[in-house]
């Protein structure tokens, strides 16, 4: 992606419809996910009047699908992913035929992309992130000693031992704190103060991912997460929604 960007030109999502990349986009195959940057795409690229890319009226939804699906029937987007792995095996293709240059990753991608020495371009795009979050929740039916251990596996989760691993593949807690503990201090420092790296750091795999001297895209967690301008949700229209992405999917 690097050689076909223009000096200077700033990182946007309509990059994902832009036809330098015709033929070589990628996306998600979770709507959750994509119809939520290719909201932010088209209303970056003005192809699109829309109001909340996170809550799509039926007429926002229509007015976007009116734009893709000419997209994906003329080969715009050439491969669509459902898992971290399955994104690495479509970004890294054997022989010389090539493969997708552009797609929305999830971190673990680009991090295993990054082991395995691709050159890679994480953006940072103008009109913000696209945030999402997991969530953990005990049933109501719980009680007793099965409560109780549910309790002390969410006290686990959050004790900054998971968190670390977690951190190692560009994901963030919730409870950050621990982290201190359980991270190094160039860790801490790379993947949560936004600082250059003071020395080579591993990956959750023990693979080298990130350079002495680099620093992460878009700098602090502080920093990325003010940068978040939609968060996946389930939308009101969201079954009116599924029913045309199956449509664009298997246009």
């Amino acid at each position: 992606m690097s050689a076909l960007r223009r000096a200077g030109e700033a990182e946007s999502w309509a990059w994902l419809l832009d036809g330098r990349w015709h033929g070589r986009a990628a996306l998600a195959a979770d709507p959750a996910a994509s119809v939520v940057e290719l909201a932010l795409a088209a209303r970056a690229a003005g192809l699109v009047d829309i109001a909340d890319p996170g809550d799509l009226t039926i007429e926002e939804i229509d007015a976007l699908f009116a734009v893709l699906m000419p997209l994906r029937r003329s080969g715009h987007f050439t491969r669509f992913w459902a898992t971290s792995d399955d994104a690495v095996r479509l970004m890294t293709p054997q022989g010389s035929g090539g493969g997708p240059v552009i797609s929305a990753l999830w971190s673990p991608a680009y991090y295993a992309m990054r082991a395995m020495g691709r050159d890679l371009h994480y953006a940072v795009p103008g009109e913000g992130y696209r945030g999402w979050h997991s969530g953990l929740c005990l049933s109501a039916a719980l009680s007793g000693e099965r409560l109780e251990m549910a309790y002390a596996w969410l006290n686990w989760w959050l004790d900054g031992v998971p968190g670390a691993i977690m951190a190692r593949q560009g994901y963030y807690m919730s409870v950050v704190q621990p982290l201190r503990d359980t991270l190094t201090p160039a860790e801490w420092a790379f993947w949560y103060a936004g600082e250059p790296a003071c020395e080579d750091l591993a990956g959750s795999d023990g693979q080298i991912v990130v350079r002495r001297g680099e620093r992460r895209e878009g700098g602090s967690y502080q920093d990325r997460v003010a940068r978040i301008a939609v968060w996946s949700t389930i939308m009101p229209e969201h079954n009116y929604l599924i029913r045309r992405w199956r449509e664009f999917l298997g246009d």
